[in-house]
């Protein structure tokens, strides 16, 4: 039951979390979707990741007074976050939603219509005023789409794209992590179908070829290597080590094992990759259209 008053800790968000709408992306396929996800598909993986701000700690966005601000206490750059916009944190907040589980470290109590949770620096990724993302100094986000488009010279089966400083970048399909599980679940299926077949030596030599395959797609989905990835959202921080101001659609090399997280938030046609920015290696400045 919500508290008749209640005040944050001064190092904390307070945020609500409309119950229906966290239920239904939790179990349905889409929102509007008369499909449910099997309960297996969902541990830890269908928690909405935003919800929006009732209270902001006097630490948090450097209100408290300056002294504290410039130790570190507020985040760089969120002067303008305010109660009724959208936090944007980590999936663990929504793990649990009642305090009869000792783990429920985040929720803190309900209403009819709502869930309230505290948030906790650590937790934080950025915030949504309705119009464009803030992230969290130690995060930017990223495009979740091909970095460069499909057109391009071809070298040896590898995509090749030039870039504005002439040097030409492999921008093969098979360096996603997404694709690569896709293509090898597609070997997987294809090897269980042969197997129950009649397992003749022509059958036995397929199969070995597509596991061969799957073991070399596989391998390549473990290289650790700094990738190119299209800007959506940058913050202060970074502009100032990268001595420019970073615009949308400007080209980062981030570590691609640091590239993984994708967000559950939404508001473009794309999501979002949420990336460390001690994981960024360069920048590649593009030319606006």
């Amino acid at each position: 039951m919500k508290p008749e008053k209640f005040t944050v800790m001064p190092w904390l968000f307070v945020v609500k979390i409309n119950k229906a709408e966290q239920k239904a992306f939790k179990e349905k396929i889409s929102k509007n979707s008369p499909f449910f996800m099997p309960i297996g598909s969902i541990h830890n993986s269908r928690n909405m990741e935003h919800g929006e701000i009732v209270q902001i700690g006097d630490y948090m966005t450097g209100t408290a007074d300056y002294k504290q601000y410039v130790e570190g206490r507020g985040i760089y750059g969120w002067e303008k976050c305010k109660p009724g916009m959208t936090l944007i944190f980590h999936h663990t907040i929504e793990t649990h939603q009642t305090k009869k589980d000792a783990t429920a470290q985040y929720f803190v109590f309900d209403d009819e219509t709502h869930n309230y949770y505290v948030v906790d620096n650590i937790n934080i990724r950025g915030f949504y005023d309705g119009k464009t993302i803030t992230p969290h100094p130690n995060f930017v986000f990223l495009k979740n789409i091909p970095c460069f488009d499909d057109g391009g010279e071809m070298d040896h089966g590898n995509k090749l794209q030039k870039s504005e400083g002439g040097l030409f970048l492999i921008t093969n399909w098979e360096t996603n992590p997404s694709n690569i599980a896709q293509k090898s679940q597609k070997i997987k299926e294809h090897i269980e179908s042969l197997s129950k077949s009649t397992r003749t030596p022509e059958i036995q030599k397929v199969m070995e070829d597509l596991e061969q395959q799957r073991i070399d797609l596989n391998k390549k989905s473990q290289r650790r290597l700094f990738l190119p990835y299209r800007v959506a959202y940058s913050n202060r921080k970074v502009d100032r080590d990268c001595g420019i101001k970073i615009q949308e659609d400007d080209v980062l090399y981030c570590f691609n094992k640091a590239c993984l997280y994708i967000s559950n938030f939404q508001d473009k046609e794309y999501s979002y990759i949420i990336c460390l920015v001690e994981h960024i290696g360069c920048l590649l400045l593009t030319e606006k259209k």
